[in-house]
């Protein structure tokens, strides 16, 4: 079943990228951390969560932490 979601829930969740994204810790995430080096690269991290949270029905959290071990 394909999610659908509306402009203020998209914008709700690339909120909730930023918070996630602003309290990146190297040390868990060094891949995602790396990312926010420059606004192309963010803009690309924030697409890749916002895609994997909603195709997967998970969390930002889950969506990071999954697709950072897919990146080592």
């Amino acid at each position: 079943m394909k999610t659908q979601l509306n402009n203020n829930q998209v914008m709700q969740l690339r909120s909730m990228i930023r918070v996630a994204l602003q309290h990146c810790d190297r040390s868990v995430t060094p891949n995602f951390c790396q990312m926010l080096s420059s606004p192309e690269s963010y803009k690309k991290a924030e697409s890749m969560v916002l895609n994997y949270a909603i195709k997967n029905e998970v969390s930002i959290g889950a969506a990071i932490s999954q697709l950072e071990s897919e990146m080592t």
